[in-house]
């Protein structure tokens, strides 16, 4: 027995086991997230039944992607909680240098995107271990608010506050993979170009760098693509789910109002929940002008990059195209600064908001795609980068207003009036056709038309109408054409004008009764004017 105690007794003094911070879900936590992607994906389900327009098809693309990237993680199990990520004093950290030099910053972030050789959580023990690659980590208080308990001690309003706080984080924390991804990709494109920047020669080529450059830039690009810098883009997804949101619950709201009176408590309710997500919406805003002043600050000063056609004091217009819209960005440089960083406009979803004017009248316009745009803080060379795509056109560089409307959508109003009675066995339907003739709108006569704004991009479009009865359809009209670049409204007003009625007459020798019918037949007149 002493000996066994002498054995015994080094183990029983020993430290314990240093256990990491990061941990599976708890069993409330992997419902919460459960419930946070259902919500989204029900909310993706409104749109995609309400007959959805040209931009919100492509709204629906990405995010239907993205919610499956999200299942697919969870069930691997790659969401993980971490109590106390943000809190202080932090427990968390990222690399700002090399591997060969690391530059570690201290952070207290709500979640983060994990990649390899960049973030570090403490374990118990406050030792930094790697935070595993390829996961997403939330802080345990936004996983589950209640500690367990969600639900017993708050009413469905928290809770569906909660609940959709947790969604948009969880998509934040998405996208971050999404643009590292897609900045991977730029950064072998860009290299690829078919006259290198002034300069550089050959070895510019992509394929005949050595495989531990390649391999460099890659590391340096994955890096900069989650840090605060490129935070623009990944705001700009977290505001448009938030956006969508709003207006799914305003259409609810519409609909109630129809009985005001009856439904006075549910519409009560509906407005506190508006007034959450735009306050929502206003505190993503702050936080994406914030990043992108950091953005520039970083590409004009620690880069020494200046934006194409532009010298130390310019008021730059930068229109960034994304799927079914765009985002306006007025950036004020003076002496080399930007003092002036804010995104002015934003389109989306069939609406541009003006979000605040410009302090003075542009003297540059430029215009890329999102992943360019991000990439001018993200690429390897930002200076470089930024002359690849001059180049080869991935920025245009513009001198007018009325030359952005050949790349930006615009908003186009389309008007449909007259009386739409209903014709038994007949369906009348209105469409809108792309150059290739794909449909991209449709409204019948049963939806009572009316006005809808659809935000287009540039291109020739027609109108179209057709009348439906027992399976046939048969053109009303050829097609009118029209150019989204010319145009703001397109008015279709179908007029009734008149019926004729004409009766039968039989006589039954049996009956020796009389059968009278009468029948209706409309005609509709076309007027078509494109204003």
């Amino acid at each position: 027995m002493v000996l066994i105690a002498a054995l015994l007794l080094p183990l029983s003094n020993l430290a314990p086991t240093a256990e990491a911070q990061i941990s599976d879900l708890s069993e409330t936590e992997q419902s919460n997230v459960e419930k946070a992607i259902e919500e989204m994906k029900k909310l993706a389900d409104k749109i995609r039944n309400n007959r959805p327009s040209y931009s919100e098809k492509l709204f629906l693309r990405d995010f239907d992607a993205a919610m499956k990237n999200l299942e697919s993680l969870l069930e691997a199990g790659k969401i993980k909680s971490v109590h106390g990520l943000n809190q202080k004093p932090a427990i968390y950290r990222e690399n700002h240098g090399s591997s060969n030099r690391p530059n570690y910053i201290e952070q207290a972030p709500i979640g983060a995107y994990c990649i390899k050789g960049f973030n570090q959580v403490k374990d118990t023990n406050g030792e930094w271990q790697d935070c595993p690659p390829g996961t997403i980590i939330i802080d345990s208080k936004i996983l589950d608010p209640g500690r367990g308990k969600l639900g017993e001690n708050l009413d469905d309003e928290e809770i569906w506050k909660l609940l959709w706080s947790l969604a948009d984080i969880l998509l934040h924390e998405k996208y971050h993979e999404i643009v590292l991804n897609k900045q991977i990709a730029v950064v072998q494109k860009s290299y690829t170009s078919k006259k290198p920047p002034k300069g550089k020669n050959e070895t510019w080529r992509w394929w005949v760098l050595p495989e531990e450059t390649r391999e460099k830039k890659l590391d340096d690009a994955r890096k900069k693509a989650v840090k605060k810098r490129p935070h623009l883009q990944v705001y700009n997804e977290q505001i448009k789910l938030v956006k969508k949101h709003k207006k799914a619950l305003e259409d609810e709201k519409k609909t109630l109002k129809k009985d005001r009176k009856k439904n006075e408590d549910s519409i009560e309710e509906l407005d506190r929940k508006l007034k959450w997500l735009e306050d929502r919406i206003n505190t993503l805003g702050h936080s994406r002008n914030k990043g992108a002043g950091a953005m520039f600050d970083d590409y004009l000063h620690n880069e020494s990059c200046t934006l194409p056609s532009t010298s130390g004091d310019d008021m730059v217009s930068l229109h960034v195209l994304f799927p079914g819209g765009y985002w306006q960005m007025g950036l004020w440089l003076q002496q080399g600064n930007s003092t002036f960083h804010n995104v002015t406009e934003f389109g989306f979803l069939d609406e541009v908001e003006v979000l605040e004017p410009m302090p003075a009248n542009p003297t540059t316009f430029l215009v890329m795609e999102e992943d360019i745009f991000t990439g001018l803080s993200v690429q390897p060379e930002s200076c470089n980068f930024t002359a690849w795509a001059v180049e080869e056109g991935e920025i245009q560089v513009l001198n007018s207003t009325d030359a952005i409307t050949n790349y930006v959508p615009s908003l186009v109003n389309f008007s449909f009036q007259g009386e739409f009675q209903h014709m038994p066995f007949l369906e009348v339907e209105f469409s809108i056709h792309d150059s290739t003739g794909a449909k991209i709108f449709e409204v019948s006569q049963a939806e009572n038309v009316g006005h809808y704004d659809l935000l287009l991009p540039p291109g020739d479009y027609t109108l179209r109408s057709s009348a439906t009865a027992a399976g046939f359809s048969v053109p009303l009209q050829a097609g009118t054409q029209f150019d989204s670049r010319g145009y703001n409204s397109v008015e279709v007003v179908v007029a009734y004008v008149g019926f004729v009625e004409w009766g039968v007459i039989g006589t039954s020798m049996i009956l020796l009764g009389m059968l009278l019918s009468r029948s209706y037949k409309r005609f509709m007149n076309w007027r078509n004017s494109v204003t």
